[in-house]
């Protein structure tokens, strides 16, 4: 667990994080990512990556730990961003492989369900969609969730208890 006042490539990482060594995100086409840290941030973490407040994220560093990608992350705020607009809680990530050597530098969002984005000029975009999205706001693709790399797992309750609902990263004040 990290301590208060850590940074990495000029993030604040947030207290209370793990910070996991790497030896790089292995495909099974023998392709290593570059990535050699993993800072694993709790679902009420956030962090601002890119201008954006981001929840519960792993962010992914390089070798001499600047930033590379991160997955697994949800928006702590809204977010207006080109044509979109997008509630907090929508689920992103950095473009994956496949994605990323198209377009380098995009983030997939995909919205949850009941929250979908909002597209202007264009029917809104829903659960079971992702939005590939430029990192100056341009919409390169709105694809279904499994070709973006979206992956959902249900909550199950196991001997009758509900799960109780998951902490969630405030919208820090602006």
């Amino acid at each position: 667990m990290l301590a208060e006042g850590n940074r990495a490539d000029g993030m604040e990482v947030p207290p209370g994080a793990r910070l996991l060594a790497h030896e790089g995100t292995v495909y099974t086409d023998g392709h290593v990512d570059p990535d050699r840290w993993q800072v694993w941030l709790e679902p009420d973490m956030a962090v601002r990556i890119g201008g954006v407040w981001l929840a519960g994220a792993i962010i992914r560093l390089d070798a001499e730990r600047r930033y590379d990608a991160f997955e697994r992350a949800e928006l702590a705020c809204p977010l207006a961003f080109g044509p979109m607009h997008y509630p907090a809680g929508t689920e992103v990530r950095s473009a994956g492989r496949g994605w990323r050597e198209r377009y380098p530098g995009a983030w997939i969002f995909s919205p949850l369900a009941g929250a979908p984005a909002r597209y202007a000029g264009h029917p809104d975009v829903a659960d079971g969609q992702a939005v590939v999205q430029g990192r100056g706001g341009e919409v390169l693709a709105v694809v279904p969730n499994n070709e973006a790399g979206v992956l959902r797992f249900a909550a199950i309750a196991v001997g009758g208890n509900d799960a109780a609902a998951p902490r969630r990263a405030a919208c820090p004040p602006r």
